[in-house]
């Protein structure tokens, strides 16, 4: 009989240490940042793509994870022990990785609150082109991942497992990311009672959301962030200053060692 394999998330995480109170399941490039930022200031902790980039060596080794569980059957599927452990210390979510666990996160925290983020699906697939799908396409990304293992590595592998998932391809398929795409707001819509269940638009303001949460509108604006600026001061600016670095280290150790043999071999001389 052969003994399972001891998955990533089995060897201690971390646990719940604050109840889940608001769940974000809107696609990423739907206004998750602004709303990450929102949420923020009304006090609460989200986890967001962004939160899952400040360890990614940690993180997104157990998203991909969980993301080859459900869509690949590749060991037990994530559950509420598996979500408590990887991001417990959040009270929130929004964009991905969570976002691609509707029914689990659903069935994990029921209490919760759930906020739908809209966007035209068209506009969608253009800023994905734009972001997302040309880094994942990025033959620098795609190269490089093999020499940096604690960031370009796991966050590309996610990132093909993830396209897999949605795209049912290697490469994104635009045709298949659109029914995906709308096929996820369906089963949302599905899946959380109308009174749990918040549709939002971009341009909607505090009202609907402080309304829906039952909590004050706070001074100032709504969050108002541009997700491609976002996106690319967090992702592509550090990626490839990292890639820079290491190539140029490449570089100069390849240079570096024959001189350095060659003048130790004339000093000794």
């Amino acid at each position: 009989m052969s003994v399972p394999e001891k998955r990533l998330i089995d060897q201690g995480h971390g646990e719940r240490v604050k109840p889940m109170r608001v769940m974000v399941l809107g696609m990423c490039r739907t206004g998750t940042n602004s709303i990450k930022t929102a949420l923020e200031i009304l006090g609460y902790r989200p986890y967001h793509m962004y939160e899952a980039m400040r360890n990614p060596s940690r993180d997104l080794p157990l998203w991909t994870e969980a993301l080859k569980a459900k869509y690949m059957g590749q060991g037990k599927p994530y559950g509420r022990a598996e979500f408590d452990k990887l991001f417990g210390q959040y009270d929130a979510t929004t964009d991905l990785p969570p976002a691609q666990f509707v029914e689990e996160l659903v069935k994990a925290y029921p209490d919760a609150k759930v906020v739908l983020t809209n966007r035209d699906v068209d506009k969608w697939l253009v800023s994905m082109d734009k972001t997302i799908f040309a880094t994942l396409r990025s033959p620098v990304f795609r190269f490089f991942r093999y020499f940096d293992s604690e960031c370009v590595g796991p966050f590309m592998d996610y990132g093909d497992v993830w396209l897999y998932s949605f795209s049912h391809s290697r490469l994104p398929d635009r045709v298949q990311c659109r029914k995906s795409y709308l096929d996820h707001y369906d089963r949302v819509r599905a899946l959380v009672p109308r009174e749990n269940l918040l549709e939002l638009n971009l341009g909607d303001g505090w009202t609907p959301l402080c309304d829906f949460l039952e909590v004050p509108i706070p001074e100032g604006d709504y969050p108002n962030t541009n997700d491609a600026e976002a996106y690319a001061k967090v992702f592509n600016t550090p990626l490839l200053t990292r890639l820079a670095l290491r190539a140029v280290g490449a570089v100069l150790a390849v240079i570096a060692l024959p001189c350095a043999a060659v003048g130790a071999a004339w000093y000794f001389r």
